[in-house]
């Protein structure tokens, strides 16, 4: 089953945690009622070990080492290449295995 959202809120988000277990999440940093770091801690706190990506237009070299040394996995600074993505999102998926 495949739990997909786009645009979703921090508190969907975590209602869909609740729901189905994640094989990965795709973050931004900014989210429409908070950010995605905070958004990150708290499914690893209902998920502990799903892989988090975030896949934002926003943040400093600086800002994506903050982010990451306090959760997430990979950070990709838009624009990306689809092949880029796909193989970042391979590389998480198989880390978690």
């Amino acid at each position: 089953m495949t739990a997909e959202r786009d645009n979703a809120t921090s508190a969907e988000a975590l209602e869909l945690a609740k729901q189905f277990k994640f094989d990965l999440c795709i973050l931004d940093v900014r989210l429409p009622d908070g950010n995605g770091i905070q958004l990150c801690q708290e499914i690893h706190q209902l998920q502990p070990g799903v892989p988090v990506l975030y896949y934002s237009a926003y943040a400093s070299d600086e800002e994506q080492e903050a982010a990451l040394s306090v959760c997430g996995d990979a950070y990709l600074k838009k624009p990306v290449s689809a092949a880029k993505l796909e193989e970042t999102i391979a590389e998480l998926l198989k880390s978690k295995r």
